[in-house]
């Protein structure tokens, strides 16, 4: 996840935000270790609804779309989810707006 996450960025983070899981600490260093302090890219594990940065925003779109998808079953190809996520994103966001 992390090195795809490299490969598409244009530049390099200044910092990651993960929840607890100890798992991704083994993959980001694989990705990201740097020696050299230019370099270095900060790794930062927050958990609880109390931390200062968290990924709850992101945590809470995941359970909406999960809570979506879960009657359609799955998606049958690639292209039909990229289609019905494009949707999905468009329609959120103009609520969101809305909602101002």
């Amino acid at each position: 996840m992390f090195k795809q996450a490299k490969e598409r960025s244009a530049e390099r983070p200044k910092r990651i935000v993960v929840d607890s899981l100890w798992a991704y600490e083994k993959g980001f260093k694989k990705v990201f270790y740097s020696r050299y302090k230019e370099h270095r890219v900060g790794f930062v594990r927050k958990a609880g609804i109390r931390a200062r940065e968290t990924n709850n925003v992101v945590e809470r779109l995941h359970g909406t779309l999960k809570n979506t998808l879960k009657p359609l079953r799955g998606l049958k190809s690639e292209e039909t989810a990229k289609i019905w996520l494009d949707g999905w994103f468009v329609f959120h966001k103009t609520s969101s707006e809305l909602e101002r």
